[in-house]
């Protein structure tokens, strides 16, 4: 097993598991001012942002369908999990979901 490294002050760095490479550890860093895992921009990554090819967005109505599966959804200018962090299901579904909360005026996913 890998060891953490420890920077000036003796703080141990975080350690993560290759995606690609089972077992092999890597180490990380984070970002002190927000507590976030720091994170480098790099060339070749990309986000796509895909409206629902089904369903009304008016305020009532819950189920849409999606061409993909959306990983996450922003409904209303919020942005949602498939089931948030304390457990709560934000949507059912995969292609074809169900919301718990019908939105208003705006709704798209990204894959």
């Amino acid at each position: 097993m890998a060891e953490a490294i420890r920077d000036e002050n003796h703080v141990t760095s975080t350690l993560l598991e290759s995606s690609t490479t089972p077992g092999l550890t890597i180490n990380a860093k984070g970002n002190e001012a927000t507590g976030r895992l720091l994170v480098e921009g790099g060339g070749g990554a990309s986000v796509t942002v895909a409206l629902p090819t089904a369903g009304a967005v008016n305020g009532s109505n819950q189920v849409f369908t999606f061409a993909a599966e959306p990983i996450i959804l922003v409904s209303d200018n919020i942005t949602l999990r498939k089931t948030s962090s304390n457990g709560t299901p934000n949507w059912t579904g995969t292609t074809t979901i169900t919301l718990a909360i019908a939105p208003n005026y705006d709704l798209y996913s990204i894959i």
